[in-house]
């Protein structure tokens, strides 16, 4: 059995003192309009933060808004030294020496990269030579592209020293480095992306005017983040510095002389995400005049509040079970969302379930990563599933002769099978 944390209820928008008080986020000027007028969005109460690679640490989470076109940003700015520290030693997505991620579809399980690769891909132009990546992890979407090109120079650039030597070990060119100045130089190149990592950067600026100054004349830049218009929880992330909408990137790219030729997003399987194709451009029309921002800024909320009231949810089903054993149905990010923001992590947990082969033996959180085969004969009174809602059925359908409790926090019930009493 998993030893039990402390409590550590969600946060509550606006609860104790101000977001960003003391601190110096604030004083941001928003990348999308511009504007330096922000106010209180979300502050914590669980005393721990959640990082987009999954670790759940000691900590305040304060998220502001732009008062006038409703970018999230962090309250705080991390200075170049807490982000050398953050992503060179600490931070540990791409660090696993192998696929990070399944995606399992009706075609079967297909990993992170030959999806975000497959998604890139349509955007190559034809006669590219050089690709760059920036923030390529331990290399799998960027060796996709050295496998499907012998041809092409590809070269990538991550601030993890452990990730990149990863990716030096299968023979790729990538060099361990941060972003962080205008100075800084890329190789020239026909095409450059970054996937997850513009909404990582503190300095837009620096970052954008680094790429623009490496794009061969009529060359692609591509970014792949995550986007709000499709209720994405990265809203709790500590590390996330921004948080925008599709809108809110498409002006923060034009703010910066980048023509955006084509929008991704609604992808079938990686939900969540858009991807931006740019080139630079000599002069690029004004943005709108902001008649968006009032729904951009709702749109924010919205997702907020959603959240908010899984984990509420969360915690009623956690008060329903309590006294009884619990498995947890998925090992990913929202089991991690979960365990930061609501009483999960006091909960009595004997396993994880999961159908990823990577994942099998592994610990999570502390909890035991297994097959769902072994729920047979197995001391659990009920199954939380923390999986996407859209597998729900397939899961519940699976766990149907195990007589099991199944409960969900994507439901108001969630139960095909009712707890049983309270063993004292």
């Amino acid at each position: 059995m998993r030893r039990r944390s402390p409590r550590h209820p969600a946060g509550e928008p606006g609860a104790g003192r101000a977001a960003g008080e003391g601190e110096t986020g604030m004083s941001r000027k928003c990348p999308s309009c511009g504007g330096t007028a922000w106010e209180p969005f979300y502050e914590s109460r669980s005393g721990r933060l959640l990082t987009g690679d999954q670790r759940i640490a000691p900590g305040h989470l304060a998220k502001i808004v732009c008062a006038s076109c409703g970018v999230v940003a962090n309250a705080r700015a991390l200075s170049d030294d807490e982000l050398r520290e953050l992503y060179g030693e600490a931070y540990q997505l791409n660090t696993y020496g192998r696929e990070e991620h399944l995606f399992y579809t009706a075609d079967g399980p297909v990993p992170r990269s030959k999806v975000i690769f497959d998604w890139l891909a349509t955007l190559l132009p034809g006669d590219a030579t050089t690709i760059v990546e920036i923030g390529c992890g331990e290399g799998n979407v960027l060796r996709r592209f050295q496998e499907a090109g012998p041809d092409l120079q590809v070269v990538g650039f991550e601030g993890s020293q452990h990730a990149a030597g990863l990716a030096r070990a299968k023979g790729l060119d990538v060099r361990n480095d941060l972003i962080l100045s205008s100075d800084q130089s890329l190789p020239t190149a026909d095409f450059l992306f970054s996937y997850n990592v513009l909404e990582h950067v503190e300095d837009l600026d620096a970052f954008l005017s680094v790429l623009k100054r490496a794009c061969r004349p009529g060359g692609r830049i591509i970014f792949g983040l995550p986007i709000q218009d499709e209720g994405g929880y990265d809203l709790f992330f500590a590390e996330h510095v921004w948080h925008f909408s599709i809108g809110h990137v498409a002006r923060v790219l034009r703010r910066h002389g980048l023509s955006i030729e084509e929008v991704k997003s609604h992808h079938p399987v990686n939900r969540g995400a858009a991807l931006f194709a740019c080139r630079v451009a000599e002069s690029v029309a004004e943005p709108e005049n902001g008649s968006e921002f009032a729904g951009w800024r709702k749109m924010q909320f919205a997702n907020r509040d959603y959240w908010l009231g899984i984990f509420a949810r969360v915690d009623d089903l956690l008060t329903q079970a309590s006294g009884h054993s619990l498995a947890v149905y998925g090992s990913a990010e929202v089991l991690s969302l979960l365990m930061c923001h609501t009483a999960l992590g006091e909960a009595n947990i004997v396993m994880c379930l999961d159908e990823d082969p990577n994942k099998i033996g592994t610990i999570k959180h502390g909890i035991p990563v297994h097959h769902p085969d072994v729920l047979k004969g197995s001391p659990v009174d009920a199954v939380l599933l923390t999986v996407n809602a859209r597998y729900n059925d397939q899961i519940r359908a699976k766990l149907a002769p195990a007589g099991i409790a199944v409960l969900s926090c994507f439901s108001e019930t969630g139960t095909q099978a009712g707890l049983p009493p309270t063993v004292e």
